[in-house]
């Protein structure tokens, strides 16, 4: 509603109504109310406009993605290495900004959309880490890169269930021979109590890295436990 508009309804009120004074105090009031409304939009529409205006005329084509990708990796490698909070916060904006500003140039990099979901898992904002995760995987279903990473996001937060699927999509897609992924997948069954995929997976691990006692270990003590005859196992036959 228009302020011409709100006039033209105040003119056309008969003077027998206008005379009677409750009445005029509440319609002043009402007017009141409806002009701030709608001087308070108007404004935010012509700074949102303003806004959208200048980021039209900004050529983010132009931007050179590989040297924003490196600077990006540079800080975010800082932000992981770095014992002081206010250093890794910084470090991780830094890391931030360039990522966007490829997003920018280029919406479909998903390489940089999953360095913003890392970075926003990282500082445990789980709503917006999902966010990203889920646009990568949208873009790129079977990239091992952002299923791995995915998987890690749920497998930090004790979804076993989803952290294997994306763990899997991973490993089929050219990960196969990662020892974290595989390590990772062999505590996931383990913990969901198959013992016969985790112990697969223990010894992929172990065949990538031999001098990993403690899996060495965790095997012995699977073949011990016997478990191809236990109810979970039968029950699947």
């Amino acid at each position: 509603m228009t302020v011409s508009t709100l006039l033209e309804i105040l003119t056309k009120i008969s003077v027998s109504m206008i005379c009677n004074r409750k009445f005029v105090l509440t319609l002043s009031t009402a007017f009141i109310v409806l002009f701030t409304s709608f001087f308070n939009a108007s404004m935010a529409e012509i700074k949102k406009g303003g806004l959208e205006y200048h980021e039209d005329r900004f050529d983010f084509s132009a931007l050179d993605t590989k040297e924003l990708t490196y600077e990006g990796n540079i800080y975010f490698n800082q932000a992981l290495a770095a014992q002081q909070k206010t250093v890794k916060k910084e470090a991780f904006e830094k890391a931030l900004s360039r990522y966007y500003l490829v997003t920018k140039a280029n919406p479909k990099d998903v390489y940089a959309i999953t360095q913003i979901a890392r970075i926003h898992d990282l500082k445990k904002e789980d709503k917006y880490a999902k966010q990203y995760y889920f646009r990568a995987f949208n873009i790129e279903p079977k990239s091992p890169h952002v299923n791995y990473h995915f998987g890690e996001f749920y497998f930090k937060r004790d979804k076993l269930e989803k952290a294997v699927i994306h763990y899997i999509i991973a490993y089929q897609n050219g990960y196969e021979k990662n020892y974290n992924l595989n390590c990772r997948l062999a505590i996931a069954y383990d913990k969901l109590g198959d013992l016969k995929k985790a112990k697969q997976y223990y010894q992929i691990a172990l065949s990538i890295n031999p001098q990993q006692s403690a899996i060495k270990s965790r095997l012995e003590k699977i073949n011990n436990l016997n478990y191809e005859n236990s109810e979970y196992y039968q029950g699947a036959k």
